[in-house]
């Protein structure tokens, strides 16, 4: 999309993610929305902390998992509300908007989520 508006692709950046499958939309940092130059797409309409209505900025973004068990492939562009993560251990939500496409395996003490 950015390319296509004449706009510099961001180079990739590695972050942690919290996995939360009741959160229908992926949320990102606000400082990764600066630290990658995102262009707003919209607004969402999220349910929010303690299911408090909230109205956050939306970015379209790729996401690549990596780790033993991926592929690394880009997962087609998703929707992504701006949240402040900072000092939660995470910079990003994966919520149900790009999980759909993945199955989780339970190992035990171990957890692992396939592409």
């Amino acid at each position: 999309m950015r390319a296509m508006d004449g706009l510099l692709i961001p180079q990739p950046i590695e972050v942690m993610a919290l996995v939360d499958t009741g959160a229908t939309i992926c949320a990102i940092d606000e400082m990764l929305v600066r630290k990658l130059d995102l262009v707003c797409s919209g607004i969402a309409m999220v349910a929010g902390v303690f299911s408090m209505p909230a109205t956050p900025y939306v970015y379209d973004i790729s996401v690549v998992m990596v780790g033993d068990d991926f592929d690394a492939e880009p997962k087609p562009l998703v929707k992504a509300a701006v949240a402040q993560l900072m000092g939660m251990g995470y910079s990003m939500i994966l919520g149900q908007s790009i999980l759909f496409d993945c199955d989780l395996h339970l190992f035990g003490n171990m957890a692992g989520l396939t592409p």
